[in-house]
């Protein structure tokens, strides 16, 4: 447990788990983390862009809750669309690279490749 001896801020526990180190987007402790930009790079921009979008599915998730769905439901509905881009399997293995391509996930290598599919009607 950390206490930063500040008032307005809890104790709080460091997780010890060995966090996956090649996902970008990986959970460690009570957050998620994001790992795509480089070291040089601001991260304005994308925490902006990763916060809209879990705000815009959180709200999807709250309206079919309060219109009386069940939370446990709505959960299920969501993984089974959205499965198969849940992967807790090695990023740098090329082997698993081909396999999501297979299963239908998009490989973009380069910044610019991805700024190109922004407004295909896949997005």
């Amino acid at each position: 447990t950390i206490d930063v001896g500040v008032p307005g801020v809890h104790a709080f526990q460091v997780p010890a788990e060995d966090r996956n180190r090649t996902s970008p987007f990986p959970y460690g402790g009570c957050r998620f983390e994001f790992r795509a930009v480089g070291s040089v790079q601001n991260v304005s921009m994308v925490n902006t862009v990763l916060n809209t979008m879990c705000a815009e599915k959180f709200a999807e998730f709250a309206d079919k809750i309060q219109a009386g769905a069940d939370p446990a439901d709505v959960a299920r509905e969501a993984l089974k669309k959205h499965w198969k881009v849940i992967f807790n399997g090695n990023g740098y293995d090329l082997e698993m690279q081909k396999m999501l391509t297979e299963n239908g996930l998009w490989r973009i290598d380069s910044g610019v490749e991805a700024i190109a599919t922004l407004t295909s009607e896949k997005n």
